[in-house]
């Protein structure tokens, strides 16, 4: 009888979750009851692949220097155009209250009545 059939029967015979914790107890990976570590599956990762610190350190250092330079520069170029590029708004006269008028004829001109020649009232 091969290893999967002894298997197969001891887990269809099984009554309890007890039973069926003993038949796959020695099978690798992890069990539904254990709880997942990313710490334990770095620390496997790291063991089986320890070129991968000689990459991944510097990498994320790297990572970190550029975030950090970002935020630096760019709390400067707010700073200096906050600081140096705010220009005085000069009132060049008394404020106006009235809505100033943008099209039309200019106030005070009778005779014109619009931009064209035959607008103008001699044609």
């Amino acid at each position: 009888m091969s290893e999967l059939e002894h298997r197969v029967a001891s887990v269809l015979k099984a009554r309890t979750f007890a039973e069926l914790d003993a038949t796959v107890r020695d099978l690798p990976g992890t069990r539904l009851g254990e709880p997942r570590s990313a710490t334990r599956r770095a620390a496997r990762t790291v063991q089986a692949h320890p070129a991968l610190l000689l990459l991944a350190v510097p990498l994320a250092l790297a990572a970190l220097a550029t975030l950090v330079a970002v935020a630096v520069l760019w709390s400067a170029l707010v700073l200096v155009v906050f600081l140096l590029g705010h220009r005085r708004h000069r009132c060049w006269g008394a404020p106006t209250y009235t809505v100033r008028r943008r099209f039309g004829p200019p106030h005070g001109v009778q005779g014109r009545r619009g931009p064209w020649p035959w607008q103008q009232g001699g044609w």
